[in-house]
């Protein structure tokens, strides 16, 4: 493929040595298409990505490359922070699997996908539940579907000049001998074109989504033996509310139809548990305040605000155990017995309302469960809407080509 000239260049990619480079950030996303059909001109504004009506704080407010007027179907999960988290770990996990297969291009394109300056890319790392640059799912896959193809232009420099190698040591300084210190070296670089197919991705992104609904959907029956052995357990405190924590790392080696759990499966499911403790917290308040309990609901309001930062925040986790998680923090405070909580009837309203919160974590159980059915039928709908899309960018030729070989993005990867 011959190169454009200079002045239509889309991206500069400078990166590291040969032997290992990492990509540094798509800014300015002035990006060289590759396709027959030209780039789309939405005006800004209009069916904007982000939020409807809210001020959650990781809005994209950016034009979205589908037409106006025509948004992607709505999620059919209804709880949208699960529908959410859900989208965030299939996004995990394909960036997981690009870095495994070397494809540092595509895995840097779809870390900054709609991501806001302010924030730093999507890691596969990132063990927290509010990553999702959008108020709901199907802004985002929408918008990953129905991107343009990108042709981007890597350039690499070769041999030591990005400073991996060296030539030995300096006898006098003791620094490593590279180019960068050769005055007589000029530095050189090759060059290639890498090709990011944005629906493709997106298929792979719902092929795993799927797979983390599946597993959640089973997985969930953990979290309601642990909310039923909480809710009739007697002497319940800070010393005991966490016995009843659950890591069934031992059923997790296969996703229960015969094929293997995601990477993250363990994971997931620890982030899947502080999800639904947050929710149950607000649906125990949203009762309190139907009951007229204000005393109770203003303390349990107070008593949450300080867990709720770390609740959306990135948390340390290891598979292994050890420091309780933020989920046994939160509980095992909330029910304290220790000797500084003196009064008799604050111990007892602490864990009156512990018992709160866990009762309306089951009562989540149990919808999360039925909506996660609604997963595959979700996926269909909008691989088809972006079929739709492409088929009239591309003036009804070439639909078949551009979306893939009919692929539904739900089956495994």
């Amino acid at each position: 493929m011959a190169l454009p000239p200079l002045s239509t260049l889309a991206l500069w990619v400078l990166v590291g040595a040969m032997a290992g480079w990492r990509a540094e950030s798509f800014l300015a996303p002035r990006l060289l298409h590759t396709s027959n059909r030209p780039l789309p001109r939405h005006g800004p504004g209009v069916g904007s990505v982000g939020l409807r009506d809210s001020t959650h704080p990781d809005a994209v407010p950016v034009p979205p490359p589908y037409p106006p007027g025509k948004p992607p179907p709505e999620d059919l999960v209804e709880c949208t922070a699960l529908s959410r988290f859900l989208t965030q770990r299939a996004a995990q996990l394909q960036l997981y699997y690009l870095e495994m297969n070397l494809d540092e291009t595509a895995g840097t394109w779809l870390a900054e996908f709609l991501q806001p300056k302010r924030k730093d890319p999507l890691s596969p790392d990132y063990h927290g539940i509010e990553a999702l640059p959008t108020y709901d799912s199907s802004k985002y896959v929408g918008s990953l579907l129905c991107s343009p193809e990108l042709e981007i232009l890597v350039r690499k420099p070769m041999g030591c000049s990005a400073g991996f190698g060296h030539g030995g040591l300096n006898s006098f300084t003791g620094e490593p001998i590279t180019r960068r210190s050769n005055p007589y070296i000029q530095p050189r670089f090759f060059e290639y074109t890498d090709v990011i197919e944005p629906f493709k991705l997106g298929e792979r992104l719902l092929a795993s989504r799927a797979q983390v609904a599946r597993e959640i959907a089973t997985d969930l029956d953990f979290l309601r033996e642990e909310d039923e052995a909480i809710i009739s357990a007697t002497g319940l405190s800070s010393n005991t509310i966490s016995c009843y924590s659950t890591l069934p790392q031992e059923t997790m080696d296969t996703e229960g139809t015969g094929g293997r759990s995601s990477p993250f499966r363990l994971a997931t499911y620890d982030l899947v548990r502080q999800l639904a403790t947050r929710e149950a917290l607000f649906l125990a308040l949203a009762k309190l305040r139907k009951v007229a309990d204000g005393a109770a609901r203003d303390w349990l309001s107070d008593f949450s605000k300080p867990f709720l930062e770390s609740f959306n925040s990135h948390n340390i986790w290891s598979p292994m155990g050890g420091s309780p998680t933020v989920t046994d923090q939160f509980f095992m405070a909330l029910a304290s017995s220790d000797e500084e909580v003196a009064d008799a009837g604050e111990r007892e309203l602490r864990v009156a309302l512990a018992r709160d919160v866990v009762s309306s974590r089951s009562e989540l159980v149990g919808q999360w469960q039925t909506e996660l059915v609604q997963v595959e039928e979700e996926h269909r709908r909008w691989v088809e809407w972006a079929k739709g899309i492409l088929a009239l960018e591309n003036g009804g030729s070439g639909a078949a080509e551009a979306a893939g070989d009919g692929a539904t993005g739900t089956g495994p990867l």
